[in-house]
């Protein structure tokens, strides 16, 4: 598809793991993880035309008390294997900003995928509107200087509002 378009194709993988209660082994979990990824990476593309990315989850229904692929995790498999972080608005904490951790991974990563949505208490599921935090998303892609090793994706899933709408609503946002 990348040589189709003549740009590069993102693929971000994100894997729901995580436990309901505290379990005993952390590290475990995270090793299998790490060598599940290492296979699914094993074959290595054509930059120009894909790019993998990896994408961490704070918590969810189900997994209240620890997340295998928490954000630390896949930073760090991010850096370590040269691979771009997504971050996704909506799987911090409701006080913590996308916004704040761009500067920062683009001095150790060759890019950033961001998932741009309206998070609603852990839940990125919203359609994009403009409020605070895009508009300091907007400003630091463009301060960065690095527009050419952001992609941007947006959330469309709310199923509340008709699609065209939900399209049109977070694109203009975003624009």
């Amino acid at each position: 598809m990348g040589k189709q378009l003549g740009s590069p194709t993102v693929t971000n993988v994100w894997v729901p793991a995580g436990y309901k209660d505290i379990p005993v082994d952390r590290t475990a979990p995270r090793q299998r993880l790490m060598e599940s990824l290492d296979k699914i990476f094993a074959k290595k593309l054509d930059p120009k035309v894909h790019l993998d990315a990896v994408e961490s989850k704070l918590f969810g229904i189900g997994a209240e008390s620890y997340t295998t692929g928490s954000h630390e995790f896949y930073m760090g498999y991010a850096v370590s294997r040269q691979k771009l972080l997504c971050l996704d608005a909506g799987h911090f904490h409701p006080t913590e900003m996308i916004s704040e951790k761009i500067s920062s991974m683009l001095l150790f990563l060759p890019g950033l995928l961001l998932h741009v949505s309206r998070p609603v208490r852990w839940d990125s599921d919203h359609v994009v509107i403009l409020d605070d935090e895009l508009i300091a998303i907007a400003r630091e892609i463009v301060r960065s200087g690095k527009i050419d090793r952001i992609h941007i994706g947006l959330d469309f899933f709310d199923a509340s509002i008709n699609r065209i709408a939900a399209w049109v609503i977070g694109m203009r946002s975003m624009i």
